[in-house]
């Protein structure tokens, strides 16, 4: 049956101010599950879609559903069949099929961060964000920025980021961060920046990524440069 989602009296209780009351529901019956955006103020997001207000998407094992600040994720049951069973056609205008959604479901290709090497495990900075909400860890490299998990080192869940938002590097003691193209764009200390073109980040530099500002805590950078 159907399951609301919001900030208040809901059965997913989700606590943020980027949540609304009343935001969704998320409906399982049978072996179908699918989510419904109930006029919420910032919106669902369905693997990287914003869905329109009274659209029920459909959701398969993974999919990425974007609540505010929140991206949480759908696992079927393990007994569940998949697709539709026999016999029972989506209405039209009511569900839309998994295959429809970007990112949701089975045949997804695996993205260039699932297939990249391994980055090494120590830690060069920290992506912090100025409220104290989020605190990432920066490896060596290039670090892919965005709210899709599948795609990103860094999984910001703001629903004003891109699924892929930017790359923040580090490489030969600098750190520089370029914007691959987001809807919204990036911002350094409230300038933005031009897409796929690097911009160096010195000490204290403001990052906004949608909605969300961070700066880059060095301090594990400068502790390890002066052992």
């Amino acid at each position: 049956g159907p399951n609301t989602v919001g900030r208040e009296n809901a059965d997913i209780l989700l606590l943020h101010n980027t949540v609304s009351r009343k935001h969704a529901t998320v409906t399982v019956a049978g072996d179908r599950a699918y989510v419904e955006d109930v006029g919420s103020t910032n919106g669902t997001i369905v693997a990287g879609v914003k869905i329109a207000p009274g659209e029920k998407v459909d959701l398969t094992d993974g999919c990425e559903i974007v609540f505010g600040s929140f991206a949480l994720r759908y696992e079927a049951p393990s007994s569940g069949a998949e697709g539709w069973g026999e016999g029972a056609e989506p209405a039209e205008g009511e569900v839309v099929p998994s295959s429809e959604v970007e990112g949701c479901g089975e045949g997804k290709e695996p993205s260039e961060a699932e297939t990249s090497a391994e980055k090494p495990a120590q830690s060069v900075g920290k992506l912090v964000s100025k409220d104290g909400v989020y605190a990432f860890d920066i490896r060596e490299g290039t670090n892919a920025v965005g709210r899709r998990a599948a795609d990103n080192d860094i999984v910001i869940p703001d629903p004003y980021c891109s699924g892929r938002h930017a790359d923040l590097n580090f490489a030969d003691g600098k750190f520089t961060i370029t914007d691959v193209g987001s809807t919204n764009g990036t911002l350094v200390n409230g300038v933005k920046l031009d897409p796929n073109v690097a911009r160096e980040l010195n000490d204290g530099d403001e990052i906004t990524l949608g909605r969300t500002v961070f700066v880059i805590d060095r301090s594990i950078q400068q502790s390890v440069s002066d052992s």
